[in-house]
């Protein structure tokens, strides 16, 4: 009987094991791993603190590409302008293994400064902050002269004033000589200014001894000092600039004695009394004379005058300068028609003693 009931209760321990393990099976496991219920964290911004304000030139308006520190992928971000300026656009590439922005400015000129807020945000995912971005560019920087001058510009040998306006869309100007050594022989006032300043410039009577004459490269222009980035240049660069240059010939004083002179062009021959002279329209190419008076050595003077008038030119686009033996016959640029004017010679009696006409081809 003892045998009996340890077997009966070896079975019934037997069943409760079974019954135990049923239910185990059947139940699902508890979760107490918490750290799988932990959202991903998610970066988006510049990767450099600078990129917040982006300046591009006015001139070689190239691509720019703006590195992002994050951790989406490239279809999960966007960029959009925010105020709908379309000089500028924007888009997210994928280079390198990194994300970035690319920027594509238009290359036209503008005659004033813009500038446009890019908002970049994520796409689709809740929780990340976006962020803006600016970029500026500045207008391009105009300059011209009133009135407008050729390459060369004679100044009168006895002196003369010569005045003119400078226009420009900048703060400022500058004047500057470029011509090495001396430069009193004339004066320029004032050499710095705004936009419509008036400049009057005075050349003095030109009897320096031991050259021939005066030459000055003459510029205004508006120069910058800093780089796009505010970094200083190692000098000046200019953004718009206006330049010429002046030469002035020796003012000779003589007494008039010069009863007739002979007039020749070195390449044609003599000139009569009444003739024409033809020179080209780029003032390259001059023409070369030479003058001889009687009695020898006499004294006598040259103008350029009105055709048919003694009145000399308003506008002095043709100079005699003399070029050791010969007389280089000068002109500035001809952009226009074709031009007349007389050149008059002086004598004796302050008498016109020979007049023929310069005609100078149009463009």
């Amino acid at each position: 009987m003892k045998h009996s009931m340890l077997k009966n209760l070896a079975a019934a321990a037997f069943a409760a094991l079974s019954l135990t393990a049923f239910v185990s099976c059947d139940k699902e496991p508890e979760n107490n791993d918490k750290g799988n219920d932990t959202q991903t964290s998610y970066t988006l911004e510049l990767k450099y603190k600078t990129h917040e304000v982006i300046n591009i030139p006015q001139k070689n308006a190239d691509v720019r590409k703006i590195e992002l520190n994050t951790n989406l992928k490239k279809d999960q971000i966007k960029v959009t302008e925010k105020n709908g300026r379309d000089w500028c656009t924007a888009e997210i590439i994928e280079e390198n293994g990194g994300i970035l922005i690319q920027l594509s400015p238009v290359n036209d000129m503008f005659d004033k400064d813009l500038s446009a807020v890019f908002t970049v945000e994520a796409v689709g995912i809740e929780g990340v902050k976006p962020f803006e971005f600016t970029v500026t560019r500045a207008k391009l920087i105009t300059l011209t002269l009133s009135p407008e001058f050729d390459f060369n510009y004679f100044a009168k040998p006895g002196g003369e004033t010569l005045t003119l306006t400078v226009n420009t869309n900048a703060e400022k100007w500058n004047f500057k000589d470029e011509a090495p050594g001396d430069k009193s022989w004339y004066t320029i006032n004032p050499s710095e200014g705004t936009d419509g300043t008036t400049v009057t410039i005075e050349f003095k009577k030109n009897t320096t001894s031991g050259k021939d004459g005066n030459i000055g490269i003459f510029q205004f222009g508006v120069y910058k000092t800093t780089d796009a980035e505010g970094q200083a240049l190692p000098e000046p660069v200019f953004e718009a600039l206006q330049f010429f240059t002046v030469m002035q010939p020796l003012y000779v004083e003589s007494s008039l004695t010069a009863t007739s002179v002979t007039v020749s062009d070195m390449m044609s021959g003599e000139i009569a009394n009444g003739g024409n002279i033809e020179i080209e329209a780029d003032p390259f190419m001059p023409a070369y004379l030479t003058i001889t008076a009687t009695p020898e050595k006499g004294g006598y003077e040259v103008k350029f005058c009105e055709t048919g008038t003694s009145d000399e030119l308003s506008s002095a686009w043709l100079s005699l300068d003399v070029m050791g033996e010969a007389n280089q016959l000068n002109a500035q640029t001809n952009t226009g028609a074709q031009r007349k004017a007389d050149m008059v010679i002086i004598g004796a009696g302050n008498k016109e003693i020979f007049r023929c006409t310069v005609t100078q081809a149009g463009a």
